[in-house]
């Protein structure tokens, strides 16, 4: 699971500075005077005030009934171009919320603006009694997706079929990651959420 991510991270960087390298290509033929290539580096990593959390971050919800909590992403002034994430929730064997009661829905709104959701899935790991979420999304449009408030980038349905006082899921600080169009990365602010479901609401 972990070298699928990196593969997609590979995949994210090598779109990002085909992006660059095209642009700067057309860029240059444009003047009448080459100026000499300078050593590649590593971008630093944008300064934004970008923050990732689920909506809403507490709530109660009735035995039996689906949830549909969504995933966010909250920022001013950031054009977006990919982003892959990983959040997860720990489960006991008396009240299990496993992946067949649970899926993970694209939003359609950015698969109209061109965003492609290259991974999109959900795992269990029995021996650790954890559920994992892996999401990456690539925008793969040299002006990226345009940020200005928050965007939905997923929605999460579950069936609340056991009682359950503490479900909290909470975002991987190292899988996930984002990048700008200009190929930096992105600092996140990254927020847990915790659900209760209860049996007398």
């Amino acid at each position: 699971m972990k070298k699928k991510l990196l593969f997609i991270f590979i995949l994210i960087i090598f779109i990002l500075t085909g992006i660059t390298g095209s642009t700067y290509f057309f860029l240059s033929r444009s003047h009448k005077k080459e100026t000499p290539s300078l050593p590649a580096q590593i971008p630093p990593k944008a300064r934004t005030e970008t923050t990732l959390f689920f909506s809403p971050q507490t709530r109660g919800v009735p035995l039996g009934k689906t949830f549909s909590p969504e995933i966010r992403i909250s920022s001013r002034n950031l054009s977006l171009s990919a982003i892959a994430l990983r959040f997860s929730y720990r489960f006991d064997q008396k009240a299990q919320l496993l992946p067949q009661n649970l899926k993970m829905k694209a939003n359609p709104q950015l698969i109209e603006k061109g965003g492609l959701y290259a991974i999109n899935k959900i795992e269990v790991d029995q021996e650790n009694q954890t559920v994992f979420g892996d999401l990456a999304i690539t925008i793969p449009t040299i002006g990226g997706f345009r940020l200005d408030e928050e965007l939905v980038l997923a929605t999460l349905d579950f069936l609340a079929q056991n009682p359950i006082q503490n479900l909290v899921f909470e975002f991987d600080p190292v899988q996930t990651k984002a990048f700008t169009k200009e190929g930096r990365e992105i600092s996140f602010n990254l927020e847990r959420a915790v659900y209760s479901i209860n049996p007398k609401l």
